[in-house]
């Protein structure tokens, strides 16, 4: 066995571009069978802006996410026009009503296998830049990134969940963006302004897929610093190559690699001019995106999320809420290093909360952004390698910047924590282990210090030891991927998926009742519920959900005492108040002389504002009251309304529901109808 060329074709180049797109694709193709799942169907089956063909196409630029008026107060303030309009388009093409999920899946495959390539274009383009590296091993770099991002089981939610099809469309244009802007910092004079132009309209359009795309932006700034600073910290070895190379094009380096010579080395004026257009174009559009995005919300930030959803702001103490934030970081690090834990809802309390600066939680929250720090350490010790300025990018511009938005750190998220936010971040962390895994497997070692502290034999063997653990990993990536797209595959799957991982989740717990609720589990129903209220005492939902179960189960005096509570919860008010209505209507229905369901109702009414049609009805039952001469109740009845008082409109109802029933208190009447216009009744 030929061992030398079984190892050089480990990992291929990338004349395998349409293998690996394919690869991306194929390890998701048992997810395109999957129902409508979790937000998905808030998204499309109950987003009138994606359903209704007649709705106009304009109302896509005042309505959030979910098809709602986006400036209202309940709104969550999610403005993805653009992501909207992609599904709509689904839909369109699926022709069905309610859409089939078919169509929606294979799209959001598509675009994966479309971001893998672009990553693997923005990849090579990177790690072009690196210090006497060949070709070879450029393109062995960057098909590993790709691999690795495009395997990465993280990406689940965002791929095989249709709701994630903001996070495909965002990236796609991110990418796209980052590459004509890295173009435009290498470019002179000839193609720079068109260049820099179609950077920030993919800037433009992928903050219309998602808000992360504003990030985009802190890509471009923090590119432009690097190269800039590459341009005064060239080792003075190359100082005869600045002067006859013009800058940004590449050079042939010893032992056949390529590298690029720093833009703005002959630290022209119209390169500094060029370089100042770039930055003020692009802080300009992100000023201009915050003052747009303000006039159309009128209350940019969401204040209508509790501590079910993220328990971070619901910290008693800013001690506290910074340690749970650092937790956080942590967690979401531990997720792209060690993806096996997935669940498709982390809400409270699945990620025990930290109550004390002495738990042992903080020490491994200090260990984490050690870490991070070391990857910009290299940089002080050797400032002149565009190597470490290459992983300080990948870092800052790929990693930390597009995890701002779910980092708790400016503002609180209605999110505690998604597995669909690390698919831009995830870019950045594919980009910096490639590199250093191929740095430990390789005999070309770019970098001297690397050199130093990694001392690895470089034979064909280890080599081949080498590449045989990466495809291992490629492969438990791809077998962990595959287990999750089954997990979507269903609502019941996910919900159970995420019961193993997150049993002491109060949202989890809700909805494993809702799915038992389903199959008529009454009993392990109302368990998942009661487990859901004893996590989060705070949570009402459940509340709504006990009383129906007790319904169904033929316990009718304590499914009304826990609807009537769940009106409390304006969660699940409207819909606690439609079941109460029919409830008490069928009751009233199978004894039309009483007066007490009529009662009852009233009360209802009148916790819900709806004061006029609750005297209508405490009129209606201190009549019945009368006919069966319980005149204590009748008057019980009819003082409840007289306390509440009507509108002078309504005068005439009153008085026609005192003469057609007798009840001749011109007194209670008077009562009844104050103010300034009040009236008497005349019998």
């Amino acid at each position: 066995m030929n061992i030398q060329a079984a190892c050089s074709n480990a990992i291929p180049g990338t004349s395998v571009e349409p293998v690996l797109v394919a690869i991306s694709m194929a390890v998701y193709i048992n997810s395109l069978h999957g129902e409508f799942c979790f937000d998905d169907t808030f998204a499309v089956i109950n987003n009138k802006d994606v359903v209704q063909s007649n709705s106009s196409l304009t109302a896509l630029w005042t309505h959030d996410f979910w098809g709602q008026n986006i400036s209202k107060s309940d709104s969550h303030k999610s403005y993805r026009p653009l992501t909207v309009l992609s599904l709509r388009l689904s839909r369109a093409i699926d022709g069905h009503l309610p859409p089939r999920p078919f169509g929606f899946h294979v799209l959001n495959v598509i675009l994966h296998g479309l971001v893998t390539w672009l990553f693997l274009r923005l990849a090579l383009e990177l790690y072009s830049r690196k210090q006497n590296a060949a070709r070879s091993t450029t393109e062995r770099r960057a098909v590993l990134a790709a691999l690795l991002f495009a395997l990465h089981p993280v990406h689940t939610e965002a791929v095989s969940g249709i709701v994630g099809r903001a996070e495909l469309l965002c990236a796609v244009f991110v990418l796209i963006g980052l590459l004509n802007y890295i173009q435009a910092v290498r470019d002179r004079a000839k193609q720079h302004a068109f260049l820099l132009g179609s950077a920030l309209v993919c800037a433009v359009i992928a903050v219309l897929c998602k808000e992360v795309g504003l990030t985009m932006l802190g890509a471009f700034l923090t590119y432009d610093f690097i190269d800039f600073a590459l341009l005064y910290l060239n080792p003075s070895s190359q100082s005869g190559e600045r002067a006859a190379v013009s800058p940004g094009t590449r050079v042939r380096a010893k032992g056949g690699g390529v590298r690029m010579v720093s833009s703005g080395v002959k630290r022209s004026s119209s390169a500094a001019r060029r370089r100042a257009l770039r930055v003020v174009c692009s802080i300009a559009l992100g000023v201009g995106y915050v003052v747009f995005r303000k006039r159309l919300l009128v209350q940019s930030l969401v204040d209508i999320f509790r501590k079910v959803e993220n328990p971070i702001p619901f910290m008693p103490t800013v001690l506290l809420r910074w340690l749970n934030v650092a937790k956080l970081h942590t967690w979401y690090g531990s997720m792209l290093l060690f993806p096996y834990y997935l669940s498709a809802d982390w809400s409270f309390a699945c990620v025990p909360t930290v109550g004390s600066l002495f738990e042992w939680v903080n020490g491994l929250s200090a260990t984490f952004y050690l870490i991070v720090l070391l990857f910009f350490f290299p940089i002080l010790l050797n400032p002149r390698s565009p190597d470490w300025w290459l992983q300080g990018f990948c870092v800052l511009g790929l990693v930390i910047g597009p995890f701002i938005p779910a980092s708790n750190i400016f503002l609180y998220v209605g999110t505690y924590i998604a597995e669909r936010l690390l698919y831009l971040p995830s870019m950045g962390f594919s980009l910096v282990l490639a590199d250093w895994l191929q740095t430990l497997f390789e005999r070309d070692v770019p970098s001297d210090w690397a050199r130093r502290r990694a001392p690895i034999p470089a034979g064909r063997i280890q080599k081949c030891i080498g590449h045989g653990l990466v495809v291992a990993f490629l492969l438990a990536y791809s077998v962990r991927t595959s287990m999750r797209n089954r997990a979507w595959s269903s609502e019941a799957d996910l919900f159970m998926s995420a019961l193993e991982v997150c049993p002491q989740s109060a949202k989890v717990q809700l909805n494993c009742g809702i799915l038992n609720r389903r199959y008529q589990n009454w009993d392990q129903a109302q368990a998942h519920f009661q487990t859901a209220v004893d996590v989060e005492p705070g949570y009402c939902d459940p509340t709504y959900w006990q009383g129906l179960t007790y319904l169904n189960a033929g316990d009718q005096a304590n499914g009304v005492a826990y609807l009537e509570r769940a009106v409390e919860c304006i969660y699940t008010r409207a819909q606690a108040v439609s079941s109460l209505n029919m409830i008490y209507h069928m009751l009233h229905q199978s004894q039309p002389t009483s007066g007490e369901h009529l009662e009852a109702w009233a009360r209802i009414l009148v916790r819900v504002d709806e004061w006029e049609d609750a005297c209508t009805y405490f009129h209606e039952a201190s009549a019945l009251y009368s006919a069966q001469g319980n005149n204590s109740a009748a008057h019980v009845a009819r003082e409840q309304c007289m306390q509440l008082g009507v509108a002078p409109k309504q005068a005439t109802q009153a008085c026609s529901l005192l003469q057609s029933y007798a009840l001749q208190d011109d007194e209670a009447a008077t009562k009844y109808i104050r103010g300034p216009d009040a009236v008497r009744c005349r019998l």
